[in-house]
């Protein structure tokens, strides 16, 4: 197999005496010039059809000289963000809900009697917001009594107490069964 670098080289016999010689034909370090291509996005469905370039015109060239039907389809443009849009986050969670869930996850769910049933009470934290309160409340309620000094819990507590009030517990039970 040759090398592309010595793709145009020769080797000339030497005449009367003298040794052979290596000949180039052409310009080895001059690059290739492309031949200019313009992609068809638009082109008609015969062009597509047939996979060929089409020239976009309304009857194409190459439509007109099959004889064929040129149907050109409908483009819808869409704009597609450069940059995804940035998620809003959901704004009642914050560093303090995650140290209270990590607790009482941790801490205070392995201190409660009926053992079987904390799982179940946990998925439906994610599902109902008035139940996420509640085991928010009570991980702040077990903080505050482990760390009496730390007044943020008994503020996060109080805050909470209200989210979870039976008036939300009330209507999340007179909705409809999902």
């Amino acid at each position: 197999m040759t090398s592309p670098r010595f793709s145009n080289t020769i080797l000339v016999p030497g005449t009367s005496g003298q040794s052979p010689s290596v000949q180039t034909l052409g310009a080895l370090d001059q690059p290739r010039k492309k031949r200019p291509h313009r992609k068809s996005r638009k082109g008609c469905d015969a062009c597509k059809r047939r996979k060929v370039k089409c020239d976009e015109r309304v009857p194409c060239t190459n439509c007109l000289h099959r004889n064929e039907q040129c149907f050109q389809p409908r483009h819808i443009s869409v704009a597609i963000p450069v940059v995804a849009k940035a998620i809003d986050p959901v704004p009642w969670i914050n560093l303090m809900h995650l140290e209270l869930f990590h607790h009482w996850d941790k801490e205070t769910r392995p201190t409660l009697a009926f053992p079987q049933i904390w799982p179940i009470v946990m998925q439906q934290a994610f599902h109902e917001d008035f139940v996420m309160s509640a085991i928010l409340d009570t991980s702040a309620m077990h903080l505050s009594s482990l760390c009496p000094h730390e007044t943020r819990y008994k503020d996060a507590s109080e805050h909470l107490m209200a989210q979870s009030r039976p008036s939300s517990f009330a209507r999340t039970f007179s909705r409809p069964a999902q």
